[in-house]
């Protein structure tokens, strides 16, 4: 995997108006329409793209993926530290509380993460 902020191009400080204006322009480059003869590299580039966009311009997913950054790019590696110890605290009364470990390389991606959220409000 590799890092969000290197996918589009910005620095970690980057401002969320720079990360727009990087995602938009990459987004272009690699549209469909125009890589018409290279459709499939395409496709897969652009959805990196725009997963690398959907968390950096979230504050919330923003600010967890740079806590847990490292820990997202070792991703597949077998290490005790490859865990993220989540407490539990919206959602029902009977998760209140409780912690739960999950391994980095399973959790995250944009989606992934905001699934995660929505699965624990929704128990």
């Amino acid at each position: 995997m590799k890092c969000y902020y290197e996918t589009l191009g910005v620095e970690r400080s980057a401002t969320g108006e720079e990360i727009k204006k990087a995602h938009r322009k990459l987004a272009l480059r690699w549209h469909l329409i125009k890589t018409k003869d290279n459709a499939e590299e395409a496709h897969r580039v652009y959805q990196v793209i725009q997963e690398a966009y959907d968390c950096l311009s979230d504050p919330q997913e923003r600010a967890f993926y740079d806590k847990h950054r490292e820990q997202i790019l070792r991703g597949g590696s077998d290490h005790k530290d490859n865990e993220i110890n989540v407490m539990v605290s919206t959602g029902p009364p009977l998760l209140m509380g409780m912690m739960i470990v999950i391994r980095a390389s399973t959790l995250f991606t944009a989606t992934c993460s905001r699934e995660f959220r929505r699965k624990i409000r929704g128990m």
